[in-house]
């Protein structure tokens, strides 16, 4: 907290120099709250979910590794390659680093199904692959919220 504190000096030209710059923040609480989540949880999950866009967006998250909001509802049909068993997917977080804009991740017998269901239910000419209703309620003024 000091290290943010003394940096918003700085950029104010409060202060000449941050004393902690270059101290390390370690992540806390983080390892924590992780747990895996079995196949029985997520099959609940999904036959809860309100909707094939529902069972998309918690399915690419789970069998995709596909971080939410942002990538699951950027990804584009034209980014499956549905002979392959592939998608490239797209990642505002990491664009910025040196080969981090995509990776290519293997569509897993779980999600075939559920994209299959998302393509026939597309309407004609549609882009992405989540409706993009979701899209736009899930973009801030400064990008992706939460």
């Amino acid at each position: 907290m000091a290290r943010s504190f003394f940096h918003a000096l700085r950029r104010k030209k409060i202060i000449a120099e941050n004393p902690f710059e270059g101290v390390k923040a370690a992540a806390s609480g983080v390892r924590d709250r992780q747990q895996f989540v079995s196949r029985e949880t997520i099959s609940r999950v999904l036959d809860a979910c309100p909707s094939h866009h529902w069972r998309a967006i918690v399915s690419l998250a789970r069998y995709g590794g596909l971080r939410t909001p942002s990538e699951t509802l950027s990804l584009r049909w034209s980014d499956i390659d549905w002979a392959a068993r592939r998608m490239t997917v797209r990642s505002p977080k990491t664009e910025h680093h040196e080969d981090k804009a995509s990776r290519v991740v293997p569509i897993f017998p779980e999600l075939m199904p559920i994209l299959e269901e998302c393509f026939e239910r597309a309407p004609e000419g549609a882009e992405y692959v989540i409706d993009s209703k979701y899209r736009q309620s899930a973009m801030g003024p400064g990008g992706w919220t939460n």
